[in-house]
């Protein structure tokens, strides 16, 4: 029980900074665009700041275990094969399926779990920002699998193009690939830059989370109610469940079933929305989804954090 303090001090800072966004929303002193504008520069800038300075001072001596990128392609494939299923055991209507398997397998780790590192570890490995590269494409190659093709006629060539290219010049990935770069040829980081960086990348967490609260909508549409308590349910427990699962049978390490936790255990992202608009029909589920999942994950992020730091692995 003595864990039960350090666990509330890893945790409830993120909800509070969350609950904070949402307050400043509510009483007018940040408005609604507030949401739209720091994610923009949170995905633009800030962000791909992070990996950069991450990855150029990171000790790549020791490569990238084969082991953790097996579990999150396998953790990611079976959390979906899993969140389809009970799409088709619950007799989920067509058009909400793919809505449903998305916002079953898609995290905020890049808002939520990077600030909870954060908040673990000083210092991160470069197994995190590698790791972070890996099922963010994951998730790209994903969509395209999820959601049906609205020309059926389309070019597997040319949507195989359109994926690299998504992924290529997605601001992150450049920020991670710039960052090895910068490290593989050993450029070494001037004190300029050093300082520079860190002032830029120490807003990363507190930003992120402030944009979550001015975004949250505590709207419910309750006919979606039961279906997003399920799809939470996938998300926040049975797929950092699978993942980790399977991290132990490749006998990856404390420190990495940790990362695999944080990865899949993270509630919806807020992006699920807006990719869901563009490509599904399921926007209303979604939006439901990315509420309970937040709200619930408040539960479960503490439980899985007492667990680790009970277990003496944090």
């Amino acid at each position: 029980m003595d864990k039960i303090l350090p666990t509330l001090e890893i945790v409830l800072p993120l909800f509070l900074i969350i609950l904070l966004g949402y307050i400043l929303r509510q009483v007018k002193l940040l408005p609604e665009s507030f949401a739209h504008q720091s994610s923009r520069l949170l995905f633009f800038v800030i962000l791909p700041l992070v990996f950069v300075e991450d990855l150029w001072k990171a000790d790549l001596s020791q490569g990238y275990p084969l082991g953790l990128f097996l579990s999150l392609l396998l953790g990611l494939t079976v959390a979906g094969l899993v969140a389809w299923l009970l799409s088709k055991l619950m007799q989920v209507q067509p058009h909400l399926v793919p809505s449903f398997v998305h916002s079953s397998i898609r995290s905020n780790f890049f808002y939520v779990g990077y600030s909870l590192l954060r908040m673990m570890f000083s210092d991160l490995p470069s197994t995190v920002s590698i790791s972070f590269l890996v099922i963010m494409t994951l998730f790209n190659i994903s969509i395209s699998i999820i959601y049906p093709r609205k020309e059926k006629s389309q070019n597997p060539a040319k949507q195989a193009w359109s994926i690299l290219k998504a992924i290529l010049t997605n601001p992150l990935n450049m920020g991670l690939m710039l960052g090895l770069l910068l490290n593989l040829l050993n450029i070494p980081q001037p004190k300029l830059a050093q300082s520079t960086l860190s002032m830029i990348t120490a807003m990363s967490s507190p930003l992120a989370l402030l944009s979550i609260g001015v975004a949250f909508n505590l709207q419910v549409q309750k006919s979606y109610l039961k279906l997003a308590l399920v799809s939470a349910a996938v998300k926040l427990i049975a797929a950092p469940l699978i993942g980790m699962g399977i991290g132990m049978l490749f006998g990856l390490s404390s420190q990495e079933l940790l990362l695999i936790f944080i990865i899949f255990g993270t509630p919806t992202a807020l992006n699920t929305f807006a990719i869901d608009r563009e490509m599904g029909k399921g926007e209303d589920f979604v939006a439901t989804a990315i509420l309970i999942s937040t709200i619930l994950s408040m539960l479960t992020l503490t439980l899985f954090v007492f667990a680790f730091l009970n277990l003496g692995q944090l």
